[in-house]
């Protein structure tokens, strides 16, 4: 989209406490709708203005799908049937475990209902298809440390058009202030009566956060952004799923482990299947076996261990995986048969 439309934030925190502050003024009362064990950034946000609410405010939590459901199917009924969602907020796929969230579909039920789409998609954009035209939503915000491949310290930013005259920044500064082309350096001492020069710019820039550019992080996030630029990220989604698939058939073989129906392939979550209150130390125990006996990097997130793979990756790695998950299988139940 149009290039005018992305606003430089330092994080995914700030972004989403942006739309929260912007959106808490318009709504006093409703339900704020999340998913049950969302990345906490898109979360607090929304949490403080509900505490500040005196109850007027409320975060509805969507919770893990049963079989047979869908976090999609989960959200259409809540958003269709509930009329007291004011706001939803969600990612394009469950940062633990991969599992998908159609936010096309989404996005369309938001939009005829007018509900306010956010939506954190940090641990999509740059591996999976994404499109703000398709979706509508609101504000995309995108940390660029994950799959823009990109140091920690920016987040891009995209805000609706709509939104660039109305909305308030979260910060007050001069970066997103409009000189008349003047140069900052001496504009900034041409304080008149009434202050400095209060005209925002009338796009996106408006809402970039205070402080200098970092001149080393930008031009590296510039590179980042060309590299990923060039791949086609659904075929990056095909690559992966070849990659992975060996790794995805043991796993249904074993009789230990499952993933969910419908994910993506840059981020697999793999739980166990006696999923109680044992199974998150379980899977702690099973990442940290899996990097100081075999060196193989993975993390624990919400109970899954998740498995996040590139193009770098090869066939060798997600067969040292295997192996290592075959070993800590037969050694955590000797008597199971192994594939």
């Amino acid at each position: 989209d149009d290039a005018n439309c992305i606003a430089f934030m330092p994080s995914t925190a700030y972004a989403i406490t942006f739309a929260a502050k912007n959106l808490s003024s318009i709504y006093s009362t409703g339900k704020i709708l999340v998913l049950q064990d969302q990345m906490c950034s898109a979360v607090y946000p929304w949490q403080e203005i509900c505490d500040r609410s005196n109850g007027n405010l409320v975060l509805d939590i969507v919770p893990y799908p049963k079989d047979g459901e869908t976090w999609t199917e989960m959200v259409l009924s809540r958003l269709i049937h509930d009329p007291n969602i004011i706001v939803a907020c969600f990612p394009p796929l469950h940062w633990s475990d991969g599992s998908l969230i159609d936010l096309v579909l989404i996005g369309a039920v938001c939009l005829e209902r007018d509900i306010p789409l956010i939506v954190d998609a940090t641990q999509a954009i740059g591996a999976l298809p994404f499109n703000v035209n398709q979706i509508r939503p609101m504000l995309v915000a995108c940390s660029v440390h994950k799959w823009l491949r990109a140091p920690s310290g920016v987040c891009l930013v995209y805000i609706d058009p709509k939104l660039h005259e109305p909305w308030t920044p979260l910060d007050q500064n001069g970066r997103g202030r409009n000189f008349d082309n003047s140069d900052w350096d001496s504009a900034k001492y041409m304080m008149g009566p009434m202050g400095y020069p209060t005209t925002f710019f009338p796009d996106a820039r408006k809402f970039d956060s205070g402080g200098k550019p970092n001149p080393i992080l930008l031009p590296m996030l510039q590179e980042s952004l060309k590299k990923v630029l060039s791949i086609d990220q659904s075929e990056l989604q095909q690559t992966l799923k070849r990659l992975v698939q060996p790794l995805l058939d043991w796993i249904r073989l074993s009789g230990t482990f499952c993933v969910p129906d419908n994910h993506a392939y840059h981020i697999v979550g793999i739980r166990p299947l006696n999923d109680d209150a044992k199974s998150t130390q379980q899977i702690i125990d099973i990442c940290n076996r899996l990097q100081t006996d075999w060196n193989i990097f993975c993390a624990v997130r919400c109970g899954a261990l998740r498995i996040s793979t590139y193009n770098d990756n090869t066939n060798d790695d997600i067969q040292a995986l295997i192996g290592a998950l075959k070993e800590i299988t037969r050694l955590s139940h000797p008597s199971k048969i192994e594939n």
